[in-house]
């Protein structure tokens, strides 16, 4: 029988290698082990998202039997949001948004559909802040809500923290008295938990735009330091202007943010105007 070759020192060297590899896929295993977490490996769906609590209101649920409805609530968070409104979801998020719920319907005997968006915002501003800045040109009042309007058939408005969009496929004749029910219906779910936002008593009455008033929660004029800004047309001898208030902790702090607004428009080379008592 022939003698055992001794493994050279190469063949050793190599050998050692494929310990310590093993050696350290298996340690990676266990840390992987240790630090799995179920829920990433989970299908993620809008109202299933980690990042906040599923909408459990029954926004849509007690609709008049008029409405079919077409698809099944969904919910968006933050995260999700923009899936549903890409390119208007930051003026929600910078606003104060936490969640949104919608549902499509048709209206019973017709080719006609309405889709009701309802925003749940931080708090009753930050509702009429979203509600006011995006208001139509051709805003007409509607009796539903303190701040209600409708436009080419669809009902905008905000109660309490809530926003509320009815938006038809059509401006059809019969679309306000329908999208008005269908408002109508969703209020009625809404928690009583917030007052209305009051700000008609900011500004003097006289020569008003009626409807103009809006809330600027941040970046007001690109300024970073205005926050929480409401604003305010008035027509006086044919010209427009605009006037605007910021409650402050202080009046030092108002007098600091007048200070630092001059310094703002000086530094785009703005120019200080005498106006004539």
């Amino acid at each position: 029988m022939g003698r055992m070759r001794k493994a050279g020192v190469t063949e050793k060297l190599l050998g050692y290698g494929i310990l310590v590899l093993l050696a350290g896929m298996i340690g990676g295993i266990l840390v992987k082990q240790q630090l799995f977490e179920p829920s990433l490996y989970q299908p993620r769906t809008h109202q299933q998202n980690q990042s906040s609590p599923p909408l459990s209101l029954p926004f849509f649920s007690t609709v008049p039997a008029l409405f079919l409805p077409m698809t099944p609530p969904e919910t968006f968070n933050k995260i999700s949001l923009s899936d549903k409104i890409d390119g208007k979801a930051e003026a929600y998020l910078s606003a104060g948004f936490t969640q949104m719920a919608c549902q499509r319907f048709s209206l019973k005997g017709t080719d006609i559909w309405l889709e009701a968006f309802c925003y749940t915002m931080a708090n009753p501003q930050a509702a009429f802040s979203v509600f006011s800045l995006q208001k139509r040109s051709d805003a007409k009042p509607v009796p539903l809500v303190t701040h209600a309007y409708q436009s080419s058939g669809a009902v905008f408005l905000a109660s309490g923290r809530y926003y509320l969009e009815v938006i038809p496929s059509t401006s059809s004749q019969e679309m306000p008295t329908s999208t008005q029910a269908l408002c109508r219906a969703i209020l009625e779910t809404l928690p009583d938990e917030s007052p209305e936002v009051s700000v008609e008593h900011l500004f003097p009455k006289e020569n008003l735009v009626p409807g103009s008033i809006s809330l600027h929660v941040k970046d007001a004029f690109s300024f970073s330091k205005m926050t929480d800004v409401y604003t305010a047309e008035y027509q006086w001898k044919g010209a427009t202007f605009l006037l605007f208030v910021s409650r402050r902790d202080s009046p030092e702090a108002a007098k600091q943010l007048k200070r630092d607004y001059i310094h703002f428009f000086e530094e785009m080379d703005g120019e200080r105007l005498e106006i004539a008592s």
